[in-house]
């Protein structure tokens, strides 16, 4: 008699794929309505600074929104000390030259398209 073998393949996902999407229906980019939210451009300083209200959490990661191509990334980051009541510093992650956007991040997601208010 033969013995059979059942193999089952499992697809592991990383936290920071997770992370990235915050909606729990990923939907195809052209199909999503652009949203207006507020941005902050960053001056190259370093360190560098962002409003505490910037900071989201992913699936247990802290991270941004960064603005690229009119387009919303979610951006892992390291955050630092508080500097002020309203200000975190940013240990890496960030270059001090990107836009952040600001505003409500709860129905953000990776890709949303995102017009500047």
């Amino acid at each position: 008699m033969i013995a059979r073998r059942i193999s089952r393949v499992l697809v592991l996902v990383g936290a920071a794929a997770l992370a990235a999407c915050s909606d729990p229906v990923p939907r195809p980019i052209e199909q999503a309505q652009p949203v207006e939210r507020p941005v902050i451009t960053l001056r190259g300083e370093l360190p560098t600074r962002v409003p505490r209200a910037a900071l989201v959490e992913r699936a247990g990661i802290t991270g941004v929104y960064v603005l690229d191509g009119g387009l919303a990334r979610f951006r892992m980051i390291k955050p630092g000390g508080t500097l002020g009541a309203n200000e975190v510093e940013i240990l890496s992650g960030l270059t001090g030259n990107e836009t952040i956007v600001l505003g409500e991040l709860i129905s953000l997601y990776d890709g949303r398209p995102i017009r500047k208010q």
